[in-house]
């Protein structure tokens, strides 16, 4: 048994543990070499960190080493670095993104080149180390707050807890960057991606905690799009099942506040379609004139949308729609539309579209347009309707028969290469005979033998190959 650690918040507490400790060591008779022993320390290292009473830290001589590391030369240098360095990953805020140029090097078929960014991150995950960060100890009576954060290279977040100074202090920070398929998510996913990500690897904390655990993000349309009863996607209800079974308050947070969370940009160029998804999703939630909308998005409703006597328009070349927000009234529109010839999806939303416009239009009326019964029920068939079996009725053994031959298979070492088969429709008795080739004699002197056995048939039946018809 090695590295004992017993832990407590005061001098009365820590002899109370001492002596529990110690009767168990006698009631199984363990001893205890006491020139390895530490009583009575303030910080101890275990595990690669420093316990102390303040929080969590890192070991100073991993940190030293780390800060001298010269630029790595090669694949294994680079992967020796990381590997240290991701060790103390969790003192350092995004990890994964700043040091997403050095694992983009670790990739099978990329040639190693030290760039200007790789430099960069390089450093910068130097500094942080160097900064002699601390994460505060779990306090289980309070509440726990998570602050969660996105951007197209990566995901991140950060587990904190108010302590007596009333700050913030770290307990834990997590991140990762982005696969392919989730390069392609638009904001509101990727803001949704963090929160996911941060309740799967906080799962431990939140499910102990007494209080209601506060998810804190700097993305106002999550709000709403995590709590829809509807949801738009399979991946949206996987998501909203996930926040339903933890006891948890999603809060908004300008990113001005979000101090913790990362910041990176929140929005790309105005004319990416992750903008216009942006601007959907905060118009399915909220009303125009409450929003509080970066200046990208600002710049965006005023080439697309228009705002006349106090009703909002979205502008398609030379007309003006009637934006919609009430769910309600979405599905009395897209009913109305569709009841007029049950059209599909694509000229039931043109129709809509004459006088009408909200966000995700075409998957609201295309997944109206599969849920509706009648549309099911009377489309055509992909497949044609089964032939009607008219079977000639076979009343006993042997009188109606089937034959064929399989092959080529491998040749055996009698030198035979397929098999002839023959089936009884009545009791479905089957005989098989290896033959060498498909000529007719081959089949000839294997019915032979059938007949010699049980008599010739009423009725043979064969696909009209040529070793059938030429006997």
């Amino acid at each position: 048994m090695d590295d004992i650690v017993v832990y407590s918040k005061s001098l009365e507490e820590h002899l109370e543990h001492l002596k529990l400790v110690f009767e168990i060591f006698s009631k199984y008779n363990l001893s205890l070499n006491l020139q390895k022993c530490k009583f009575f320390q303030e910080k101890i290292e275990v595990l690669g960190h420093v316990l102390t009473s303040k929080g969590l830290k890192t070991i100073p001589s991993k940190v030293q080493s780390i800060a001298l590391w010269d630029n790595p030369k090669d694949v294994n240098e680079l992967r020796s670095f990381l590997g240290l360095a991701s060790y103390y990953r969790k003192f350092i805020q995004n990890f994964s993104i700043i040091a997403d140029p050095l694992f983009k090097l670790l990739k099978k078929n990329t040639k190693y080149n030290w760039s200007k960014e790789c430099q960069e991150a390089f450093l910068n995950i130097k500094e942080c180390l160097l900064s002699d960060p601390i994460l505060s100890y779990p306090n289980f009576d309070k509440e726990f707050i998570i602050r969660t954060d996105a951007s197209t290279k990566g995901i991140g977040a950060v587990l904190l807890q108010v302590e007596g100074d009333g700050l913030e202090h770290p307990i834990c920070c997590i991140s990762r960057t982005l696969s392919n398929s989730e390069k392609n998510y638009s904001v509101t996913d990727l803001e949704g991606l963090a929160v996911i990500f941060s309740l799967k690897y906080f799962q431990q904390y939140i499910l102990t905690s007494k209080e209601t655990v506060k998810i804190i993000t700097d993305h106002k349309p999550l709000i709403g799009y995590l709590k829809k009863s509807i949801p738009t996607s399979n991946r949206h209800a996987r998501w909203i099942e996930e926040v339903n079974k933890y006891k948890i308050e999603l809060v908004y947070e300008k990113g001005k506040k979000n101090v913790f969370a990362d910041a990176l940009s929140r929005l790309p160029s105005k004319n990416s379609k992750e903008i216009i998804q942006c601007v959907n999703a905060i118009l399915a939630d909220f009303n125009p004139k409450d929003l509080d909308l970066p200046e990208g998005i600002i710049k965006y409703f005023t080439k697309n949308y228009q705002v006349i006597d106090n009703i909002l328009y979205y502008k398609k070349d030379d007309l003006y729609l009637k934006v919609i927000y009430k769910d309600q009234d979405k599905k009395d529109i897209i009913n109305r539309a569709h009841l007029v010839g049950h059209e599909g999806a694509e000229k039931t939303t043109n129709r809509i579209m004459q006088s009408y416009y909200w966000p995700g239009i075409w998957n609201d009326v295309r997944m109206w347009v599969k849920s509706c019964h009648k549309c099911q029920t009377c489309r055509p068939k992909p497949f044609p309707k089964d032939t009607e079996n008219n079977s000639t009725p076979v009343e006993q053994p042997f009188t109606r028969v089937g034959l064929d031959i399989i092959g080529p298979l491998p040749i055996t070492k009698n030198g035979n290469a397929y098999i002839i088969t023959l089936v009884d429709y009545f009791t479905k008795w089957v005989e098989a005979k290896a033959i060498p080739n498909m000529k007719s004699e081959e089949v000839i002197k294997f019915l032979t033998e059938i007949f010699a056995r049980h008599g010739p048939p009423e009725i043979i039946i064969t696909d009209n190959g040529s070793s059938f018809i030429s006997v």
